[in-house]
């Protein structure tokens, strides 16, 4: 868009002057022209006098009428024809006026419709990328919160299984100084923890391939199959 503001906006001045150079050109050639037709006019009714007055001494009445006649009429031919020498140029030159007038008032206003132009769609692309650079941002803060909140769930979640798992060993030992049987109960405390921790095996699968998912569609693509293997491996050593 700024190339072709640029561009009308040389074309106009391009033209204009081109036109100013003909026009000053042809009114220059077209009087150059008629200056040399009125010499000629000149000298031929001066050369026409001439003969007309060598001419009269042989009879006076009939060439004195006769020069009067064609000087007149070469007169009045000669104001006529620069007359209308004249008209004629000054509509030439009047159209030649208009049209270098129209031409850069037309390639003037098209130059600053490109220029408008132009700055519009600047500013559009500025704002949309600022919008794609906020969205970005979001984007990765997003993911880290989502990345720090698995990481402390995890934590909280093998505490909590970790501290179910052994409270109950405590309980069983100082239990079995006194009464051996409470070991049954242990172990069906086991198996049932065990059966919870297949459970929370698979449901940290579910839950990595959806940060696997969510990755792939926000970040790079690398940098999220790292993240998921590494969440896998990391959730699969915690249950």
């Amino acid at each position: 868009m700024v190339h072709l503001s640029f561009l009308s906006f040389f074309l106009s001045f391009f033209l204009s002057f081109f036109l100013s150079f003909f026009q000053s050109f042809f009114s220059f050639v077209l009087y150059f022209y008629l200056s040399l037709f009125q010499s000629f006019f000149s000298f031929f009714s001066f050369v026409l006098s001439f003969f007309l007055s060598f001419f009269l001494s042989f009879s006076p009445s009939f060439f004195s009428f006769l020069s009067f006649f064609l000087s007149f009429f070469l007169s009045v031919f000669q104001c006529f024809f620069f007359l209308l020498s004249l008209f004629f140029l000054s509509v030439f030159l009047s159209f030649l006026f208009f049209l270098s007038f129209s031409l850069s008032f037309y390639l003037s206003f098209l130059s600053f419709f490109l220029l408008l132009q132009c700055f519009f769609f600047t500013f559009l692309s500025f704002f949309l990328s600022f919008f794609s650079f906020l969205l970005s941002f979001a984007s990765v803060f997003l993911f880290f919160l989502s990345f720090f909140l698995s990481i402390y769930l995890s934590f909280s979640v093998s505490f909590f299984f970790l501290f179910f798992l052994f409270f109950p060993f405590f309980v069983a030992f100082f239990h079995y100084l006194s009464h051996p049987l409470p070991i049954i109960y242990l172990s069906i405390y086991l198996s049932i923890y065990l059966s919870l921790s297949k459970f929370i095996q698979y449901l940290s699968i579910y839950l990595s391939n959806s940060v696997y998912f969510y990755l792939t569609h926000s970040v790079n693509f690398d940098l999220s199959i790292y993240l998921s293997i590494y969440l896998s491996i990391y959730l699969s050593i915690l249950f």
